[in-house]
Parts: C-alpha cells; structure tokens; sequence
C-alpha cells in the first residue's frame, strides 16, 4: 500500500497578495485573469469547476454567490464573501 503523498505547499497572504497585485487590470483580460484567481483562492473550486462557470452560475445581489458543478455533476453554492462587484462592472 503506498503512502499518501504529502500536500502542496501553500500561500501565506503575504504571497497571494504579491500575485494579485502583480496583474495588470487596465486591460480587461488582466481583470478577468484576477477575477479568476480569486474565485479559486476563496471558493476553494477545481480549475475545472471555474472553467465550466457560466454568468448565470454568478449572483451579483446581496449575499453574492457562485454556483459550482464539481464532480460528478454534484452541484455547490458558494457565498462570495467580501466581493465588492462594482468593481467589476
């Protein structure tokens, strides 16, 4: 029986910040590579999951949530906490 290898390294919020911070949002393509980080760092959502997002899986009034179809089809609804999307708009 093999061992279960150990887990990835993690970001400190130093780390994650300095990427955040690092992508340029002036072009809209920048915003949207930042908005993407950001659902999979706070949702916790496989690369997939966020491929497969649709804007009807978003929604925008108060409390702001995401929903998400993992595996197996088996669908999650996620709360976006903290999300300030007039930024976005």
């Amino acid at each position: 029986m093999e061992s279960p290898s150990p887990a990835p390294p993690s970001l400190d919020v130093e780390q994650g910040n300095a990427i955040l911070d690092s992508i340029d949002t002036v072009p809209l393509i920048g915003l949207r590579d930042k908005v993407l980080i950001q659902l999979l760092y706070n949702t916790g959502a496989r690369a997939q999951e966020i491929a497969d997002l649709r804007i009807s899986d978003l929604r925008f009034e108060t409390p702001a949530t995401v929903t998400l179809a993992g595996k197996g089809r088996k669908i999650r609804t996620l709360p976006l906490n903290g999300w300030e999307f007039k930024d976005f708009s």
